[in-house]
């Protein structure tokens, strides 16, 4: 099958001149000096065979498989059984917590994620994912107590960022259309296999016992670690240089072991923008979660989504500080394009203190100069709110409401992964065929529309056959707009970004789910007590009661 490359490669402003700086020495080929891995674009289709190629699909299939896997069964298992877990400790106050402080870390973590891709390679970056996932699994599988369930939840939470956002991102280092999402819709069916079996053993294992439902991600993690290792370590993007490194009057820094290699690409993280970003991230999303299970106008809800947001805003600012010290290359990846000022004479390169000068930004914030970019972001958000909403909160729909027992309200989560699964193989089917993402991008968010609003109306009526034909519905939504929305932004921007646009567009989505999940927690809340009011005023209910 012939590949499609689109590439993009920043252009210089049509109003503003721009002159190539020459480098001082040939030691710039060493910022490009990469191992070239069989997905890389420029390999495909040219220097390897169609067997070679054929190879290295399967391979790469069979090492992230697992860790899809894990990721997504984890979250199915136990949205499906934060009750049990809960109630073996006697705190069922803090049953929303079990998955909340999943979440939390999960999404906080993510645009992190690229900037060490970037700096420590691919697989390195994903073995730490597995390292976190199973440590804080361990932690939750020999808790004795809430807190420390809730703790390995979080440390969990971060190994699921990482694993989540290295798939996509190794899936996605190849920029051929066709190639791309035909790797999407193969990572959507691990999705759909793992949000179909999930909810399912979630409410088997918790009629057992709760650590069952931490313990099963143990061996899991273990084998989808061990198998990446063998399978594709050598074959996946390396350590990106930065080319900065090595322009003239930039401070240097030679390596003189391992280990102070090893320091230096640690010291190229973006650590302060890290902090800010994450720390602020997690106080927002925790007041969120209050707020909509207590009250919105308590100090403490105050406080965390107030000092969570000026976290986020320093972040931002120092983004911004960082990037006046960005270098803009040529096509060629080493020669610095400057721009020509007004008078005729051309700007000089501005040198960053040594302290940040290898530091590699976590979000560069010119890429949300492309209109195209935001509305992408915005379509993930949606589809979030949509997917993470429909396991949630549909769980207490079939619990509470229809009082069925945990594997039957398992069973009943299934409908939304044969949407998802069909969505996703006939908008590949559609890019295959117009080569370009936009119309199921557009299909995809009118479909979530319809389905949300058809799916409140057939809760309302309490019709389940309704309920799982319209959550079926939703899913297909969400599958059409899952790949393409992503597809669509790696087009936009050059292929350095290609890391940082998938996470963020996984964090995007992420976001929706978690703000989608404290909206209705902060309506069901609402509705319970305005419920009980309503029966206590009635005499049907007393105050003791």
């Amino acid at each position: 099958m012939a590949h499609i490359e689109r590439e993009i490669e920043p252009k210089p402003s049509p109003e503003i001149g721009v002159v190539a700086l020459k480098p001082s020495n040939d030691d710039l080929e060493r910022a490009s000096a990469t191992k070239p891995s069989p997905d890389d674009p420029e390999q495909d289709a040219v220097t390897q065979t169609w067997w070679q190629r054929s190879q290295f699909e399967i391979k790469l299939i069979m090492a992230l498989a697992l860790p899809v896997f894990v990721e997504t069964l984890d979250y199915t298992v136990v949205a499906s059984a934060q009750g049990q877990i809960a109630s073996a400790f006697g705190r069922l106050d803090l049953e929303t917590w079990v998955g909340t402080s999943y979440v939390l870390t999960s999404t906080a973590f993510l645009p992190l994620c690229s900037n060490i891709a970037d700096i420590l390679g691919r697989h390195a970056t994903l073995q730490f994912g597995f390292v976190m996932f199973f440590l804080g699994s361990v932690i939750s599988t020999a808790a004795q107590n809430m807190a420390t369930v809730l703790a390995g939840r979080g440390i969990a939470g971060i190994g699921a960022a990482f694993l989540l956002a290295l798939v996509r991102v190794i899936m996605t280092d190849n920029r051929s259309l066709i190639t791309n999402m035909l790797r999407v819709a193969v990572l959507s069916l691990l999705f759909t296999i793992g949000y179909s079996t999930g909810p399912i053993i979630g409410g088997a294992l918790s009629s057992v016992n709760f650590r069952w439902i931490f313990a099963i991600n143990l061996p899991i993690a273990l084998l989808g670690s061990i198998l990446a290792f063998v399978t594709v370590r050598n074959d996946l993007v390396g350590p990106i240089p930065d080319p900065r490194d090595n322009l003239p009057g930039w401070p240097t820094h030679t390596p003189t072991s391992r280990l102070s290699a090893l320091a230096f690409q640690l010291s190229r993280i973006d650590w302060v923008g890290a902090i800010l970003f994450t720390s602020g991230a997690i106080i927002f999303l925790i007041g969120l979660s209050w707020g909509s299970t207590e009250s919105w106008d308590e100090a403490k809800v105050i406080a965390c989504m107030t000092i969570g947001g000026v976290l986020v805003v320093a972040c931002i600012v120092w983004q911004f500080y960082l990037g006046q010290y960005d270098v803009r290359f040529g096509p060629d990846g080493k020669t610095p394009v400057l721009q020509t000022r007004a008078d005729g004479t051309t700007e000089e390169l501005k040198i960053p203190p040594r302290a940040i000068a290898h530091t590699s930004r976590m979000i560069p914030l010119w890429i949300f100069k492309n209109y195209q970019i935001p509305v992408v972001f915005f379509g993930a958000f949606t589809s979030g709110m949509v997917m993470f909403s429909g396991l949630y909160f549909l769980a207490v729909y079939w619990s509470i409401v229809a009082g069925f027992k945990n594997t039957k309200t398992g069973t009943q989560l299934v409908y939304l992964t044969p949407g998802i699964g069909g969505g996703v193989w006939v908008a590949a089917a559609m890019i295959t065929w117009w080569r370009q993402p936009r119309f199921p991008v557009m299909i995809g968010q009118v479909v979530q529309a319809v389905g949300v609003g058809l799916l409140a109306k057939a809760i309302s009526e309490n019709s389940h056959g309704k309920v799982n034909g319209f959550l079926a519905m939703c899913g297909a939504g969400v599958g059409f707009s899952m790949g393409t929305l992503e597809v669509q932004s790696r087009f936009l921007l050059p292929k350095e970004q290609n890391s940082l646009l998938t996470t963020m567009h996984l964090f995007f989505r992420t976001a929706g789910g978690t703000i989608g999940l404290a909206q209705l927690s902060a309506v069901l809340q609402s509705k319970l007590r305005s419920y009980i009011q309503g029966l206590v005023k009635s005499g049907s209910l007393s105050v003791q009661d």
